[in-house]
């Protein structure tokens, strides 16, 4: 929290002093932040890093024997030392599937996060250990696919979020779930592409079905939640040429319960 400012000095014989002014915001005012006047050309002061301001903006003027002020100098930025950890994430669902479970949650909304972390424990196992380390890239619900839990056994997940100074928020809330193995409908997904999309197709009776999830993976990225569609068909006109796009699917029925996982297609743009 301490700051150190120098600049050159001034060449006028009527030099009297400096001074120097601070703001939160480079559209703000300055206050004075030196009562008296400075005769050196160095400020040393403190700030308050315990704000969600992230940066500090200082300003210096020259004051000649009269009493007469420079305009302003060139504004100098100082980045706030961060040691407010993130906001914790929510997790809201464990969606089972064959032989894997679909974790999903909120991730944490403050401003400066770079990862999520994906913690489980075993029934019986007293520490969580981490399973995966996602990149944020600003999604408003984050999901992955868990393929290694195995029937029979019981799970307890978690999520934190990393922000750019390498701070952990708190835990989101656990959930637990048993894993039994879902609803055994195998889905056939296939696939046509497009110049500029591609069209996702699938054949299933959806008289039982709320919905059907849409799950994508870009290049060696894991597959994540990605769309929802009601009916037999989901189209996705979010690509970058040069990519290759993962697809899996599922059926959410209306008593809760899932479907397992399509078979994987992959399409290269």
């Amino acid at each position: 929290g301490h700051v150190s400012i120098n600049w050159q000095s001034n060449k006028e014989r009527d030099l009297d002093g400096y001074r120097v002014y601070v703001s939160n915001h480079p559209e703000h005012e300055f206050l004075l932040a030196t009562p008296s006047l400075l005769k050196d050309t160095l400020y040393s002061g403190s700030i308050n890093i315990t704000t969600l301001s992230r940066n500090v903006y200082y300003r210096v003027t020259a004051v000649d024997v009269r009493q007469n002020q420079s305009s302003l100098s060139e504004m100098i930025e100082i980045k706030r030392p961060d040691v407010i950890p993130p906001v914790a994430p929510r997790l809201i669902s464990l969606t089972e599937d064959i032989n894997s479970l679909v974790v999903a949650w909120i991730p944490s909304f403050s401003s400066d996060v770079i990862k999520h972390y994906v913690s489980r424990k075993r029934d019986g196992e007293s520490a969580f250990e981490v399973v995966v380390e996602l990149e944020y890239k600003g999604e408003e619900i984050i999901s992955y696919i868990d393929q290694t839990v195995a029937k029979g056994v019981g799970y307890s997940y978690l999520v934190k979020a990393e922000d750019e100074s390498g701070l952990l928020s708190p835990p989101s809330n656990q959930r637990h779930v048993q894993i039994s193995g879902g609803k055994a409908d195998a889905i056939q997904l296939r696939y046509t592409r497009r110049i500029d999309h591609v069209v996702l197709e699938w054949d299933m009776a959806i008289n039982e079905v709320a919905r059907m999830v849409v799950y994508r993976g870009e290049d060696e990225e894991p597959i994540r939640l990605y769309g929802n569609s009601d009916g037999n068909q989901f189209v996705d006109r979010v690509l970058s040429p040069g990519k290759s796009y993962s697809y899996r699917i599922s059926a959410i029925y209306t008593d809760g319960s899932s479907s397992q996982l399509s078979n994987l297609v992959i399409v290269k743009f």
